[in-house]
């Protein structure tokens, strides 16, 4: 319709990722399945990494999540497609391993998990359930740890910040140029 603006796509980030390289003259399609290798590389290395971490010092250990996927074939074929889906598997990995299994302090493991996070909304939209979880995770935490609510309220400020520093401007964008934040 003259004058109607639709967004045509559902991947933001990934959508302006692939724009970046367009400005180079690279093929997109062979630019789309490297980038998608890349993250099914660093998926791997992730669960790896979390392996390792956790494996006994007194026995044999197999780093089962990182074989099971690495000879998964689904999982590879997505690696492959050239969608957004590989990318968007190693964000909520990253933000998985951020969180839990790296050695950061504990403000600065919310920031990078919200950044993340929000990173991972704007590639697909459907991660903001993952976004409300970990809010409510945040949440029960004060319940089960017996801390102070300005302790809850310093963690939720930190894991939030990112959202309405990079999330909510995009969001707000979407609307006064789409008229909706949902697509199509």
């Amino acid at each position: 319709n003259t004058g109607e603006r639709v967004e045509g796509y559902t991947h933001f980030l990934w959508f302006l990722l692939l724009s970046f390289f367009r400005l180079f003259k690279l093929e997109l399609s062979t630019i789309s399945i490297f980038l998608g290798l890349l993250s099914y590389i660093g998926v791997i290395y992730f669960f790896f990494t979390i392996s390792r971490k956790n494996e006994n010092k007194k026995r044999f250990y197999i780093p089962f999540t990182a074989l099971a996927l690495s000879v998964n074939y689904d999982f590879a074929l997505w690696a492959t497609g050239g969608l957004e889906t590989m990318f968007y598997t190693f964000l909520i990995s990253l933000v998985f391993y951020t969180y839990f299994f790296s050695e950061m302090n504990e403000s600065k493991k919310l920031l990078l998990s919200g950044l993340l996070l929000a990173l991972a909304c704007m590639t697909r939209p459907d991660v903001v359930i993952f976004y409300i979880y970990a809010n409510f995770l945040i949440l029960i935490w004060k319940f089960f740890t017996h801390k102070t609510f300005k302790e809850l309220i310093i963690k939720l400020i930190y894991f939030n910040l990112p959202f309405v520093i990079f999330l909510l401007p995009y969001l707000i964008w979407k609307i006064f140029y789409y008229g909706d934040i949902v697509p199509n």
